[in-house]
């Protein structure tokens, strides 16, 4: 099978106040089972429904692991697919749409090609319930070639999981689900001589239960084919259909039948505490002034192929991004948080290459510690973004003049994901604000060549991000600025998980998800 590694970009969800399908445990993290399934050598299928922003619905079908993506499809419907938080705060998930009654009616998604069923299979789920079907079964991951079917797991209307292998034969988890309850399932395959051994493990995260292995070593006379069309929630046969009124997280699907200790680690990684919010600057302007130097608020500017300081980008005395009254964690002026103000780079001269950089967080995150970064933006014109880090390289963290620049590069990747696209938004309206966010699990990077007054020059080939190290700046990266047309920046926040001794290398990592 052609395989097309592909890294997720920036990865993971939005943290906002009211979660609207995200569940209220403390200890999950989806970025910690995503982390754990990339580094399977045997995954082949990755659907994760993450994005660069909130309006990059493009990003969120991706195959994060091979070449088969998904694509959005309906059937005699008016509604759309939806995206939103998904099982934690910092991860995105979706849901289909079910009509009650009407088979086939709905929204869901299908690979844009048939998929290649291996021999041996495990495919591993992220979902909640969110009603009852209307009709028998729905579909939540699924294949079918003539009557070779590979239902991998189904939501019925007797408020059962179910699985289903061949033509006739049905295995059934014994317990029911609860709807709006979150669920971690994985079922294996094994096929052998026209027949296919069955086993499924599933944990009812919302109530905090145990895993369960349901199904054992079950043989079905019949196989799942050699490949199909895969439908995510609903079934692809001829036409989408079983559209399941389920919010899905992550599907992940893998060459090879993992064991109940495998499965276990996953959900060990899953259920370990979100990432600590570690830093957060508002750029907060409680004062009565109309707007103030960033430099009060730790950060400073270069600008052109030479880095040039730019002292007149403003934090203005205006409504902040989506009118949020945040705590200022680790912000300066230290204060409860403000509904005010922003990062405001008006009036800079048209040029190439802003880097906007805080030392506020010097020497006290170790890179292998990071695990998101998010901030909004807006934007009179369409332009690009890009993460960077100045990270310790030679152990001498006292002195930065042998640190090493990074920052957010696209080669393999889609476009768009290491690189923010930001598109253009003239309006003055709260809406008109898009949150970003940036995983640091994998991804790609690029080298800075930063000498102030000397060089500001973004390099040109893919660069390994180091695994360890201190991070002795945070920044943000901007190609290009025009004089009038803005780009406001505003609550860039930082998410880490402080592991002592910090974590040791793990070969080369590149960068955003």
């Amino acid at each position: 099978m052609t395989m097309r590694k592909r890294s997720e970009a920036v990865l993971a969800g939005v943290a906002c106040a009211v979660l609207l399908f995200g569940s209220s445990l403390s200890m999950a993290s989806v970025i910690d089972l995503r982390n754990a399934a990339r580094e399977e050598t045997s995954l082949i299928h990755h659907y994760t429904f993450e994005g660069t922003q909130t309006d990059s619905k493009n990003l969120r079908t991706l195959d994060r692991a091979g070449t088969l993506d998904l694509r959005e499809h309906k059937n005699l419907t008016l509604s759309n697919v939806v995206f939103e938080t998904g099982f934690d705060a910092l991860s995105m998930g979706g849901t289909g749409v079910h009509v009650t009654n009407s088979i086939g009616s709905g929204a869901g998604w299908v690979s844009t090609n048939p998929i290649a069923l291996p021999a041996t299979l495990t495919v591993e789920c992220l979902v909640c319930p969110r009603g009852v079907p209307g009709y028998d079964d729905t579909f939540l991951v699924s294949s079918k070639d003539l009557e070779k079917r590979g239902y991998f797991l189904i939501q019925t209307k007797s408020l059962k999981f179910q699985l289903r292998v061949g033509a006739l034969a049905a295995k059934t988890i014994l317990e029911p689900y609860v709807t709006n309850h979150w669920y971690y399932v994985v079922s294996t395959y094994a096929v052998s001589g026209g027949a296919t051994t069955v086993n499924c493990y599933y944990v009812d995260l919302t109530a905090g239960g145990d895993l369960q292995h349901p199904i054992v070593n079950s043989v079905v006379n019949d196989t799942y084919g050699n490949g199909a069309i895969l439908g995510v929630g609903c079934l692809y046969s001829g036409n989408p259909s079983y559209f399941a009124p389920c919010a899905i997280d992550e599907v992940a699907m893998y060459d090879t039948v993992f064991s109940a200790e495998k499965i276990s680690a996953h959900l060990a990684e899953l259920r370990r505490e979100l990432p600590a919010l570690e830093y957060r600057e508002l750029f907060p302007n409680d004062v009565n002034t109309a707007e103030r130097d960033i430099v009060l608020e730790g950060w400073k500017t270069y600008q052109g192929t030479n880095g040039n300081y730019f002292a007149a980008v403003k934090t203005v005395n205006a409504d902040t991004a989506f009118l949020e009254d945040l705590p200022a964690i680790a912000s300066l002026p230290q204060d409860t948080g403000v509904t005010e103000g922003y990062l405001n780079n008006h009036s800079g001269p048209t040029n190439q290459n802003y880097l906007y950089w805080t030392g506020e967080m010097t020497n006290r995150l170790d890179v292998g510690w990071l695990k998101m970064v998010t901030f909004d933006t807006r934007s009179a014109k369409q332009r690009t973004l890009r993460l960077a880090l100045r990270v310790d390289t030679n152990a001498t963290p006292a002195e930065v003049g042998d640190d090493a620049w990074f920052v957010g590069a696209d080669f393999d990747n889609e476009a768009g994901t290491s690189v923010l696209a930001i598109p253009a938004a003239l309006s003055e309206l709260a809406t008109a604000w898009r949150r970003h966010w940036v995983e640091l699990a994998s991804g790609e990077w690029a080298a800075l060549s930063f000498v102030p007054e000397t060089s500001l020059v973004l390099g040109e080939v893919e660069a390994a991000l180091p695994t360890n190290g201190l991070v002795t700046a945070f920044g943000l990266f901007q190609d290009y600025h025009e004089y009038k047309m803005n780009m406001r920046i505003d609550n860039f926040t930082i998410y880490a998980r402080r592991e002592y001794p910090p974590p040791p290398p793990k070969g080369t990592l590149f960068f955003l998800e």
